[in-house]
């Protein structure tokens, strides 16, 4: 039982922004979903006029398995 609770989510946390300068109403976001051990994932989407595209990036221990951006 002690393993389950140290693996569920503890942390929720989101941004939301312009991703370009000519687009507003801050309609992109990321949401990070990790356990208290900092491991989980981060997803991102991203609004342009013509659509959408959503990125899913795992983390482990608090470090991303891609390079984040640094907006």
């Amino acid at each position: 039982m002690q393993w389950l609770i140290k693996k569920s989510i503890k942390k929720v946390a989101y941004e939301k922004y312009d991703a370009t300068d000519n687009i507003g109403g801050q309609m992109s976001f990321s949401v990070a979903l990790l356990n208290e051990e900092d491991t989980g994932i981060m997803l991102t989407n991203i609004y342009m006029g013509d659509g959408t595209f959503l990125y899913l990036r795992e983390i482990t221990n608090g470090n991303p398995s891609i390079k984040l951006s640094e907006n």
